[in-house]
């Protein structure tokens, strides 16, 4: 076995040295004589766990071990990360993924050795336990092995502990802390059991700066944080797509920096603050967003085409307005091309003198005819229009 197995933890040995020394002597090393009581293979094997660790030098010497001895040496390599091992390496190996162990699996496998210890759990712990875990294994043993430390003073009796000491074991942040950091950052909470958040008072950088403050002195561990705000917004109901995507960079770019040694507190603000933007620009960009949809949506009941609609910014206005009793001096422009009838365009003028959102509109009128605005293509039929609503193009025939 030890002429034809190499086994290291590349995390140990990591470095140059240890390819050139020890890996390429075994690789080259001719393979012992096979056993007759056993069907040996013509090949060794070498075994590199937590391969992602090996510097790049080491990768680079591993890629030319591997082309010069792949007759009779066959290497595996065992990461977490596998976009960290270098192109040439990941290019001459098959790829095998090993998805995270069902809930099932799991559980009953933590059943057994929770038998097997005299230790007395409930399924709450299990299931918090898993769920803690995220289908590590390994994790989900280490976990109930610290637990049985706690309990041992009990007669290893844990069925009356709480799933909260589980998380606290786990370094898991409290469930009301991650809807409070993501109300705090203007994201609204989608569960009707909680209570509404008061508004802030004072600045929102001194609210998101309190907010990170009070994370750092609980001494919650910012990377989950990160990985927790993360699944609470990816699964948030009430956030667009295009506000997950933003959100999403930002968390992304987080998690980078605070795995390469960024300091904890200044990326935790900086994160949060810059979620909170997302989430106030939506949230003022709302009632815009309600009124174009409500116009284009008055349009396409009545059999009319929406052909365009660009948003051109917030602007000043050439001189006040007075609307609804109130000075207006600033408004957001938008534009929307579309084709109508006459009682319908009457109707939505109706509509945007009565609602409060409009200072002023004008309404443009191209032709009394299709064939004014549209003229016809050589074959006759209609040229294809173009209507572009909430980010998706679709074509109508004018």
């Amino acid at each position: 076995m030890r002429s034809r197995v190499l086994e290291l933890n590349a995390s140990d040995e990591r470095g140059i040295a240890v390819v050139r020394d020890k890996i390429k002597s075994f690789a080259r090393a001719a393979v012992s004589a096979p056993n007759p009581d056993y069907p040996s293979p013509p090949f060794k094997i070498v075994i590199l766990d937590e391969a992602d660790s090996m510097t790049q030098d080491a990768q680079s010497a591993l890629r030319r071990i591997m082309e010069q001895y792949s007759r009779i040496t066959r290497f595996c390599l065992i990461c977490n990360y596998v976009s960290r091992i270098i192109d040439p390496v990941t290019s001459r190996c098959s790829k095998f993924r090993f998805k995270p162990l069902d809930a099932s699996s799991a559980e009953a496998r933590l059943q057994y050795i929770a038998q097997a210890e005299g230790l007395q759990i409930s399924p709450e712990i299990l299931s918090m336990l898993i769920h803690t875990s995220d289908g590590d294994m390994r994790r989900s043993i280490t976990y109930l092995q610290s637990l049985a430390r706690l309990v041992s003073a009990r007669g290893n009796d844990a069925r009356l502990m709480s799933s909260t000491t589980v998380g606290e074991l786990a370094g898991i942040v409290p469930m009301p802390v991650i809807k409070s950091l993501a109300q705090t950052m203007a994201v609204p909470s989608y569960d009707t059991d909680d209570e509404a958040t008061p508004m802030v008072q004072g600045s929102a950088f001194d609210a998101v700066y309190d907010a990170v403050h009070h994370i750092v002195r609980e001494g919650y561990s910012s990377l989950q944080v990160v990985l927790q705000l993360h699944d609470y917004i990816i699964s948030h109901p009430m956030l667009s797509a295009r506000q997950k995507t933003k959100c999403a960079l930002h968390l992304g770019a987080a998690d980078k920096a605070l795995l390469d040694g960024g300091e904890e507190s200044l990326q935790l603000l900086t994160l949060l603050y810059e979620l909170f933007c997302v989430a106030i620009a939506q949230a003022e960009s709302a009632p815009l967003r309600d009124l174009v949809h409500t116009t284009s949506r008055l349009v396409l009941d009545h059999g009319g085409v929406v052909r365009n609609v660009q948003y051109w910014g917030k602007r000043t206005l050439p001189q006040r307005a007075k609307r609804h009793q109130q000075l207006h001096y600033s408004g957001d422009y938008w534009l929307m091309q579309f084709d109508t009838n006459a009682p319908t365009l009457k109707v939505l003028n109706d509509r945007l003198r009565q609602d409060p959102r409009v200072i002023k509109w004008n309404t443009l009128k191209l032709g009394e005819k299709l064939r004014e605005i549209v003229p016809p293509t050589a074959s006759g039929g209609a040229t294809p229009a173009q209507s572009t609503m909430g980010g998706k193009t679709v074509d109508y025939l004018g």
